[in-house]
């Protein structure tokens, strides 16, 4: 079975003025997911060019040793935001916002 999800996609500034826009003072932003950014990208470049979608779409967790390996790659760029490092790109974006004023 193959649900439809709704979801918007944002690029960093238009995600900032929302929050802005909300009242939100913006002190952080970055992307983040940048390591897998490639193999999720041509997922979706495969998945758009023929309909079909590779893989299981049932939420379910992936094999624990692939999970090691994704839980590292996100470990990584996670220390590195937490650092202050801004990551250039992404298929996710990480923004902190505070209630203005």
């Amino acid at each position: 079975l193959y649900r439809k999800h709704h979801h918007r996609r944002y690029h960093m500034n238009q995600l900032r003025s929302l929050l802005e826009h909300g009242g939100l003072k913006v002190t952080f932003t970055t992307y983040f997911n940048t390591i897998l950014f490639p193999p999720i990208a041509m997922i979706r470049i495969f998945k758009k060019m023929t309909g079909l979608y590779p893989g299981d779409d049932t939420g379910a967790l992936p094999r624990p040793w692939l999970n090691r390996i994704l839980f590292s790659f996100l470990s990584f760029e996670s220390n590195l935001i937490s650092r202050g490092v801004r990551l250039p790109f992404g298929v996710s974006i990480l923004a902190l916002a505070q209630k203005a004023g």
